[in-house]
This record gives structure tokens, C-alpha cells and sequence, in this order.
């Protein structure tokens, strides 16, 4: 099955990656935000996001990205190698708007797992908002409700 990075280790409340596949992954996404700038896409109007597997990239990139970006946008997912992301963490990305959501009854990421991202992430300064949802390793139409919301805030901002 295709994916961003190999998990080395499926632990429910943790999580054993290739550091290697996730700063792959980070570049084909800076990769795709250089390629946007060159058709005239402002960093600052990009907003990077993804569901589980792709979460976690999102989040690496966003947090560690020498360019600013609009926000992130994390489903389901964590944070794979807290480390990194302290260790490159930008400036430019400092106060970076997040929008995290995970379902309570997740069995494939568990909810501590997110919750996990999310404490990291306030107690390193950035904003985030967070928000549960009685599902499954899913997405609901509640949370696509949200998330329209709060992208509208952002862009409207």
C-alpha cells in the first residue's frame, strides 16, 4: 500500500517511524509549495493538510518550513518525530494558524496520539485548534463543516 513513510512499530499509543521517509515526504511537499510559488502562489496563501499518514507530514512540514505558509490542517493523525520538528522549527512558521481534528473512537491513530501533537504544540507556543468527533479513523460531515469554517476565518483573517 502507497504511503508517506514506513511505521516501523504500530504500538497504539506510539509510534516508531523512518525518519528518512518523513523528511522525503516534507520535500515532495516543499517541493509541490516551490512549484505553486513559481505560478505566482504566495507561501503565505498555502495551507498544507492531510488525514492520518498525511497529517503527520503536514504537520512536519508546516512546523519546519523556511517559507510562511497559511496553516495546516491535521485529521487524525500526530506528530511522528517531535525531535525534528524542535530541531527545524522556523521562525517563519512561529505563529502558523493549525486546525487539528480526530475521532474518539479511533482504533487505527489513537485519540492519545493526537492529543499527544496537540500538548506539544501548546506547550511550544503555537496556536491550535482542536476539535473531537464521535468517529472512527474517518472523516464526518461535521468536521468538513469546520473545516470550511475555519479556513474561512483564515482567509478572511
Amino acid at each position: 500500500m502507497p504511503a508517506w513513510y514506513d511505521i516501523i512499530s504500530l504500538d497504539k499509543n506510539n509510534r516508531e517511524v523512518d525518519v528518512d521517509g518523513i523528511v522525503n515526504s516534507r520535500q515532495q511537499i516543499r517541493d509541490l509549495i516551490e512549484r505553486e510559488e513559481e505560478l505566482g502562489i504566495p507561501s503565505e496563501r498555502i495551507f498544507v493538510a492531510g488525514f492520518s499518514q498525511g497529517g503527520a507530514v503536514a504537520y512536519t512540514t508546516g512546523l519546519t518550513h523556511p517559507k510562511p505558509l497559511a496553516g495546516v490542517i491535521a485529521l487524525s493523525t500526530y506528530l511522528p518525530v517531535p525531535e525534528l520538528v524542535t530541531r527545524e522549527a522556523t521562525a517563519a512558521n512561529r505563529q502558523i494558524p493549525i486546525f487539528a481534528a480526530h475521532g474518539t473512537e479511533d482504533d487505527v491513530v489513537s485519540i492519545d496520539l493526537g492529543l499527544r501533537a496537540r500538548e506539544y504544540l501548546q506547550q511550544n507556543g503555537y496556536a491550535c485548534q482542536w476539535q473531537e468527533y464521535p468517529m472512527p479513523h474517518s472523516v464526518c460531515i461535521e468536521e468538513i463543516q469546520d473545516i470550511g469554517a475555519w479556513l474561512n476565518s483564515q482567509i478572511a483573517g
